[in-house]
């Protein structure tokens, strides 16, 4: 089986991810000091409108913090690369024109141990890819067929065992 064409895409995920990598932390926090505000007997009238201007805050100044970087996916028809270096790619969650995708990078030693790198993730959307997105989704859903140096079976068997016997409980005749 031949492997899919080489194809890569720049990405950053859109603004809807930037905005979900700002709302999260936000509300969490948010959530926390309504928990807190509550636990001290703050009326919910004040607590709820303090909570929320917390979030609000936080949030717009993590969406201003962040910067808007763009990273470089490539699949060179072997191998798959982020900005040059070497990954394996996962699809996380496939929204149709979106992709949340899990990256894994090599094997990493560490005090004396092998373990993995934790994994990254990269968001790419259809609007960012452009005219390679379906060659995007098809090169990360492609099998590239048996590892170097794995051999597939010559043959099938000829025949396939019979199966007289295998029925259980009465036969009916007629």
């Amino acid at each position: 089986m031949r492997s899919p064409p080489p194809v890569a895409v720049r990405t950053g995920g859109g603004p809807v991810w930037r905005g979900v990598q700002a709302a999260l932390p936000a509300l969490g926090l948010a959530v926390l000091k309504l928990w807190t505000l509550r636990l001290a007997d703050v009326p919910m009238a004040v607590a709820a409108p303090a909570a929320l201007l917390l979030g609000s805050a936080i949030g717009t100044w993590l969406w201003r913090r962040k910067a808007w970087r763009t990273t470089a996916l490539a699949w060179d028809g072997a191998a798959w690369t982020v900005d040059g270096t070497p990954v394996t790619p996962t699809i996380t969650l496939d929204l149709g024109g979106w992709l949340l995708l899990r990256l894994r990078t090599g094997p990493v030693v560490a005090a004396g141990a092998l373990g993995l790198r934790p994994p990254s993730w990269l968001a790419v959307s259809a609007h960012e890819a452009g005219p390679s997105w379906h060659g995007l989704r098809v090169a990360l859903v492609a099998q590239v067929g048996p590892p170097e140096g794995a051999s597939l079976p010559s043959s099938l068997p000829s025949s396939l065992p019979d199966d007289e016997g295998a029925h259980s409980g009465p036969r009916r005749s007629g």
